[in-house]
């Protein structure tokens, strides 16, 4: 039995030597979109930026845990015309969030890992941003339009699965891409279509790739 300890102690101990603890800034671009939206969604680039934690417990092997602040949502636009008259109409879902990715890392090469988790995200902010173009049979241009908080449309908690992929440089630079696929549906409220101005009861979700730069330092 004491020797038994003994070498549970000695591999606790050895393991413990091996392990790295490092932290990452970093920041990049999303590619958002919803899943399941009508068909006239489309993709969104916006920013996110934060940082993550990483355990390396073995030298091929670690977890992470991260703090990002996420712009999300879609774009969609339709046309249409009535008497002569031509009317465009932009608008973007914004969505803004705060998402906890917990990773688990594995290199499959020096610097090179493949990353398998869950990631938690609490939405923080919820606008509609509409761009209204009129054209009118005489030449004239009319446009109008604006931001409108829609929070309370959209659930507060939302919950995805990234994978991905990782290389760290010699100097500590890191490049990063990961999908984020969606599992909880991100909105309250029917889904209107604006061009059948149909009500639907789709579960829109998230569907984001990220792609992202960082530093990586040891602590």
């Amino acid at each position: 039995m004491k020797k038994a300890l003994l070498l549970i102690a000695m591999a606790t101990m050895a393991v413990a030597a091996n392990a790295q603890l490092s932290l990452k800034p970093m920041g990049g671009v999303n590619f958002a979109n919803l899943r399941d939206y009508p068909d006239n969604g489309k993709m969104r680039v916006a920013i996110f930026a934060g940082g993550e934690f990483e355990y390396k417990f073995a030298h091929n092997m670690g977890v992470s845990a991260g703090l990002l602040y996420s712009m999300q949502g879609n774009n969609a636009s339709y046309t249409e015309t009535v008497t002569g008259m031509g009317t465009e109409v932009k608008y973007a879902t914004e969505l803004e969030y705060i998402n906890i990715p917990i990773l688990f890392n594995y290199y499959i090469a020096d610097g090179f890992a493949i990353k398998l988790g869950v990631q938690p995200g609490f939405l923080t902010k919820a606008d509609s941003n509409t761009k209204t173009t009129v054209y009118h049979t005489d030449g004239h241009v009319a446009i109008e339009g604006g931001k409108n908080d829609v929070k309370d449309a959209f659930e507060t908690f939302d919950f995805s699965i990234p994978v991905g992929l990782s290389y760290e440089f010699k100097g500590g630079f890191t490049i990063d891409a990961r999908y984020n696929f969606g599992l909880t549906k991100v909105n309250k409220n029917e889904i209107e279509d604006p061009v059948t101005k149909q009500k639907t009861d789709t579960k829109v979700k998230n569907s984001v790739f990220m792609l992202g730069i960082g530093y990586k330092f040891a602590l």
